[in-house]
């Protein structure tokens, strides 16, 4: 797991830099054609930062939790990132992040292999997955705001 973590607070601190350098008018422009902004990618983001804040902290508090689903495409709607400021987005999706890491720096290895499922669906799998998971998505969602920006992929995922 150090790997992953290592992992997580570097692609924090390199994506942090350079959103924070981007140009308004591309964080109001989709990333690609017929998809979402950049802001709403960002606001993406933010909610999956909430929805693996309650894995992470359930998933060391019960051998098997299950926990609620969401759906991106709806909380994205709802909460209306795109009219927000580039800025607001940023810093809390930075602040938020940075208090996920501090989480899972600090889960025990026993409780690496509680299991997480979530409610109404079959898949489960243990804590030390959805962390890994958490970076990897983390980082997929990071290369998409970046398409086409330039030729540093230390975000894309």
């Amino acid at each position: 797991m150090n790997e992953v973590l290592k992992e997580f607070q570097e692609t924090l601190e390199s994506a942090h830099q350079k959103l924070y350098a981007m140009p308004a008018a591309l964080t109001d422009a989709p990333w690609a054609q017929g998809k979402w902004t950049r802001k709403q990618v960002l606001g993406h983001l933010i909610d999956s930062a909430s929805t693996n804040h309650q894995r992470f902290v359930r998933g060391q508090l019960a051998d098997h939790a299950v926990i609620p689903g969401y759906h991106p495409d709806a909380w994205v709607e709802v909460q209306k990132y795109q009219e927000l400021p580039w800025l607001t987005i940023l810093n809390l999706w930075y602040a938020y992040n940075q208090h996920l890491l501090g989480i899972a720096s600090k889960i025990p290895a026993e409780k690496y292999g509680n299991v997480i499922q979530i409610a109404g669906e079959t898949f489960e799998a243990p804590l030390q997955w959805w962390v890994t998971d958490y970076v990897r998505h983390l980082r997929h969602h990071l290369g998409q705001i970046f398409s086409g920006l330039d030729s540093d992929d230390t975000t894309s995922g």
